[in-house]
């Protein structure tokens, strides 16, 4: 078998692309030969499309415009830091402190994916201890010019008076820096009632807007809510004794809204498997392992 410096670099090429970042780096690190692979720049674009992939973060950066280097570094970040983690070097930095003058609770907080904003659900009061009005809210992380610039508010948007917002959850839209925030509240006076709320926000915008594409009124109690496609997919909360739980599945575009009915089988639920496009599940009767028939 000839050894692998015999082939052309472009094989060699393909080959690295073929493996995944921690694999390609432990390949290209054992002589300067293959080091040199790392200079192409599809090997990085190849990885960064790798990266996007598996995290969906939001790119602000023109990828053209981005030097080989560039590439390399936004690419290993999140390596180099898992490797840190894992070795026990991290170390303590300043607290982010959002600036903001309001009477306010912070209810939850997302970091949105590649680390310059963060979304937050907050329960506002000007004469405490009157009605608490909802907010969802977008924060910049990073620092402006100016320190009085440091992590400001730049989008708030009121929610229904009478729904207290529990649970965020965001995710890439369709836009290169559109972000969608789903947002589920509770009704203050019967918790077996919330409302769900699918807003987007355009990043890219001078004056960025939150605005309500979908929402949906439910008179149970939904958790653990997550968008995943066109769907939100969340636990509704129709347990008596050991029954399985159920799903709730609604194509926020479409309008279109199902329960996924309870498996059977007693003692058994059902379990939702990673996906990005699209729902799916499979049954997993108590105390046994999953079975491997999925269902959509």
């Amino acid at each position: 078998m000839a050894p692998i410096l015999a082939l052309p670099q472009e094989i060699i090429l393909e080959i690295a692309k073929a493996l995944d970042l921690k694999e390609a780096l432990a390949l290209i690190s054992t002589c300067k030969a293959l080091h040199a692979v790392t200079q192409a720049r599809p090997f990085w674009l190849d990885q960064l499309r790798r990266l996007y992939e598996l995290f969906h973060p939001l790119i602000h950066q023109d990828l053209a415009s981005l030097s080989v280097e560039d590439l390399r570094v936004m690419t290993t970040t999140p390596y180099r830091f898992e490797q840190t983690v894992m070795q026990g070097k991290l170390r303590e930095v300043p607290p982010v402190r959002l600036r903001h003058a309001l009477v306010t609770e912070f209810l939850d907080a997302k970091i949105v994916p590649g680390g310059r904003w963060i979304v937050t659900a907050n329960r506002d009061w000007d004469d405490f201890p009157s009605e608490d009005v909802p907010f969802v809210r977008l924060w910049r992380l990073v620092p402006g010019s100016s320190p009085h610039d440091a992590f400001p508010c730049i989008a708030s948007k009121q929610l229904h008076v009478g729904y207290r917002p529990t649970e965020l959850c965001v995710t890439t839209g369709e836009g290169s820096l559109d972000l969608l925030v789903l947002v589920n509240s509770l009704n203050t006076e019967s918790l077996r009632r919330c409302y769900i709320q699918v807003l987007k926000i355009d990043l890219a915008a001078e004056e960025p807007e939150f605005v309500v594409l979908a929402e949906m009124k439910l008179e149970m109690l939904c958790s653990c809510i997550r968008l995943q496609g066109d769907s939100v997919v969340g636990d509704l909360d129709v347990l008596h004794g050991d029954e399985p739980r159920e799903f709730l599945v609604w194509d926020w575009k479409t309008g279109e809204s199902r329960t996924l009915p309870s498996p059977g089988n007693r003692g058994g639920y059902w379990f939702t498997a990673a996906s990005e496009r699209a729902p799916t599940f499979g049954t997993c009767p108590g105390g046994k392992t999953p079975s491997t028939a999925f269902q959509r």
